[in-house]
């Protein structure tokens, strides 16, 4: 699995508080990065958390790549949206 196709194993689906929004948060597994592959011992996948303003159609079992925005700094670092996604399949 390349490291930018990410596959998703779950979607967590969590109101704002004030009801108005819904943010989405994709559990998935990726492959290690070509530096990670140079400069570490990598076995199996990696696994990371992805959050976003919208579920983009996506499903449990679909292998994406994730279309980030442009960063925006914050008060708490960097935030990098995701404006959209290429199901894979």
């Amino acid at each position: 699995m390349a490291a930018d196709n990410f596959l998703v194993l779950g979607i967590k689906k969590t109101p704002s508080k004030d009801g108005d929004k819904v943010y989405v948060t994709f559990a998935c597994s990726h492959g290690y990065s070509d530096y990670e592959i140079e400069n570490a011992e990598c076995q199996g996948v990696t696994v990371e958390n992805v959050s976003a303003s919208e579920a983009f159609g996506i499903q449990v079992g679909d292998l994406v790549e994730f279309i980030y925005g442009k960063a925006i700094p914050t008060k708490n670092g960097v935030y990098q949206p995701i404006k959209g996604v290429n199901i894979i399949h």
